[in-house]
């Protein structure tokens, strides 16, 4: 689920209001990932929402990133379920495969895309996903931004989605020069 709100006098317009401009830009056949671009608020935007699949996320993760690398700028924010823990700290029983994680982070260090829940949160450990086969909690579903961003972001928090195995990633970015303030809610 992906969800942008503006708070501006108790109104919440969603994507279709007169006051932001989205536009499909890619996808794939598959339903793994969709790219949107456009401006909320005059603020240019571009959302990635990826699904990455159980099993191979990681593979996944190197190949569309390294694909869709030309289209994420400093305006892109990532959102979705990744299947992959970017951290040790983001699984319960801390076994990763470091190597992967490495490879994934790399790419995301080029493309200077960070986990924005995580610069917030610190080395706090909540999840947004328990696997009964494995017994193991994980927080696989995130929200990424450009470096720049967690100068803008002034709370970043896991809340409970009911409807979803998975629990949501909301973050709240600040207003700037007179703009209101932005809510993303990633799952």
């Amino acid at each position: 689920m992906l969800q942008v709100k503006s708070k501006k006098q108790g109104s919440h317009p969603d994507l279709r209001s007169s006051k932001r401009k989205i536009d499909l830009i890619k996808r794939d056949k598959e339903g793994h990932y969709i790219l949107l671009k456009g401006s909320t608020n005059n603020e240019a935007i571009s959302i990635l929402n990826i699904y990455a699949p159980s099993g191979v996320a990681s593979k996944f993760l190197k190949e569309k990133l390294r694909e869709l690398q030309e289209e994420i700028d400093s305006k892109t924010i990532i959102v979705g379920d990744l299947n992959f823990a970017l951290s040790e700290l983001d699984k319960s029983n801390h076994k990763i495969n470091k190597k992967e994680v490495k490879e994934v982070n790399r790419i995301l260090e080029k493309l200077d895309m960070i986990d924005l829940w995580r610069k917030q949160n610190g080395d706090r450990k909540e999840y947004t996903f328990f696997s009964a086969v494995h017994g193991t909690y994980t927080k696989i579903d995130n929200i990424l931004g450009h470096k720049n961003l967690k100068l803008k972001c002034s709370k970043a928090e896991i809340v409970n989605a009911s409807f979803s195995d998975h629990d949501a990633i909301k973050i709240t970015l600040n207003k700037s020069q007179g703009k209101v303030d932005q809510k993303i809610i990633g799952n």
